[in-house]
């Protein structure tokens, strides 16, 4: 009855022995091994923990079924069964009970459990960082999904946008500039033709008397 009883606590996750206990299939997630770079597989364990224990009507009724008899005749097998198994602990045998571990009596009469460990995965998987590039994929941004591109693309219009202004203030503030000089020079010189000429007078040359050389 070993072997069923196994099948019955794989598929159930726990297993109820009246005067041993409760075997309990216990998971120890996976973890990350980031000097190895790989990610370590499950563990998973079976305990034994020990207290008042009755078998429910459930397994009863699954082992009538895989052994193709009457309820009340599983009831009977599997007593019968979890006495003999108690008494040979008891007794002083070490008994290998294979995917559980190792029941035998302690120091103080008790029944010592050794589980076994088994993982899910053949072994570990190696967790070396893929890096691709201009590599797109959705991102949530609030209640709307986005690609990363569109969002790159948002960010770098935000940033040439500022110096698109810093350029725009710079041309207002030399158009004032311009505005305020040309404004002042005409104050100052009032608002004529000759103001906006040259004020320097030209003098005509004074033609050569030639009269002197004539013979």
């Amino acid at each position: 009855m070993y072997k069923e009883l196994y099948q019955y606590f794989l598929l159930h996750r726990e297993l109820q022995l009246p005067g041993i206990g409760t075997f309990l299939l216990e998971r120890q997630p996976a973890e990350i091994d980031i000097a190895n770079r790989e990610i370590v597989a499950p563990v998973y364990s079976v305990a034994l923990h020990h207290g008042h224990v009755s078998s429910s009507r459930k397994l009863y009724q699954w082992l009538a079924s895989v052994y193709q008899i009457g309820e009340s005749d599983a009831v009977v097998r599997f007593n019968d069964f979890v006495f003999d198994t108690r008494k040979k602990i008891l007794d002083g045998k070490r008994l290998d009970w294979s995917g559980f571990g190792t029941l035998s009596r302690g120091l103080a009469g008790e029944i010592r459990f050794e589980p076994s460990e088994f993982r899910t995965f053949a072994g570990n998987l190696p967790a070396t960082k893929v890096l691709r590039s201009n590599a797109d994929h959705v991102v949530r941004v609030g209640e709307q999904d986005r690609t990363s591109a569109s969002i790159v693309n948002v960010y770098q219009t935000e940033e040439e946008a500022p110096k698109a202004g810093r350029s725009w203030i710079l041309i207002v503030l030399l158009l004032i500039a311009a505005i305020v000089f040309i404004g002042y020079y005409f104050s100052v010189n009032g608002v004529t033709p000759a103001s906006a000429g040259s004020r320097s007078t030209i003098k005509p040359a004074t033609p050569a008397d030639h009269s002197r050389n004539i013979p």
